[in-house]
């Protein structure tokens, strides 16, 4: 198999095969995130893609599920995509769902259509990095795109029947702005439909925009226990119906449950948690977290 580059992966997909179509990561600008920042982007050619699948298909023929590598491999145009997913059905006749990880970006120039047609080839679950739903937040960290323009593309993947995680990263909007960005992100959670809402917690590595920012004073971080009000706040605002996962490892506590059946004791969990912080043992577990 043919890996260039950092190999980053969801951990719902620890026991998926992995197949390379990109390299990188497209936008490889958001301030927070240093995976690809030394990986130039370039997409895979699909001769290089069939000595992949025929690999998996000499060792692992009955495979019915495939994570696309790398950062965002959804960029891929409609027209590549649809070639990549014909050639993966070729090989492997058993697949039913071929995941990736995928920006807003990445969904502007495919149409309800085309996402439709993907989704018939086994393109039917995507990972969406959507981070926070707050304007504010998503200015700073250099996303490139709003919030407005992240409600219609992802109102595309519903109409096409494509699932999708979204993840929400905690602490994104800096220290005292956690509460904008819980209620700014509840109110735009609850215009969508994600089968997963993953929670991250932010952590500020070196050779990333934002830790630049850190060392400047230009930016301050939220401490942990502010990132836990704020988990419990956007939490309380959430009206969705929904699988809700903390399991993430850079998160110090983990809220896990399907809403709204269990929101009480996850909100219950968060507050005892709350009442008991102390600010030296969660500070130095958050500072291991950090290399």
């Amino acid at each position: 198999m043919r890996f260039d580059g950092p190999i980053f992966r969801p951990p719902p997909e620890a026991n998926t095969i992995l197949l390379q179509v990109t390299r990188g990561c497209s936008h490889n600008s958001c301030k927070y995130c240093n995976m690809y920042r030394s990986t130039t982007f370039r997409a895979s050619p699909i001769s290089e893609i069939e000595q992949d699948l025929l690999e998996i298909k000499l060792h692992k023929p009955q495979t019915d599920r495939l994570f696309l590598h790398a950062g965002d491999a959804f960029v891929l145009s409609f027209n590549k995509l649809k070639q990549i997913a014909t050639t993966i059905n070729e090989y492997l006749p058993n697949i039913q769902t071929i995941t990736m990880y995928a920006s807003i970006q990445n969904i502007f120039k495919k149409s309800v259509e085309e996402l439709k047609e993907l989704k018939d080839l086994g393109i039917n679950y995507l990972y969406v990095g959507l981070e926070t739903g707050d304007d504010a937040t998503l200015l700073t960290q250099s996303m490139g795109y709003t919030a407005e323009q992240a409600l219609e593309q992802l109102k595309k993947l519903e109409e096409a029947g494509i699932g999708y995680l979204a993840a929400y990263i905690l602490g994104a909007a800096g220290k005292d702005n956690s509460e904008r960005n819980a209620l700014e992100s509840a109110k735009f959670f609850n215009q969508i439909k994600p089968d997963v809402v993953w929670i991250m917690n932010l952590i500020v590595f070196q050779g990333t925009p934002l830790f630049d920012e850190l060392q400047k004073g230009e930016f301050t971080e939220a401490d942990e226990l502010e990132k836990l009000k704020e988990l419990k706040m956007f939490l309380e605002n959430l009206e969705i119906s929904t699988e809700f996962l903390s399991v993430h490892g850079s998160n110090l506590l983990d809220v896990t449950g399907q809403l709204p059946n269990d929101k009480p004791k996850m909100l219950d969990k968060l507050q005892r948690a709350i009442d008991n912080y102390d600010p030296n043992q969660m500070e130095r577990l958050s500072a291991m977290r950090r290399f």
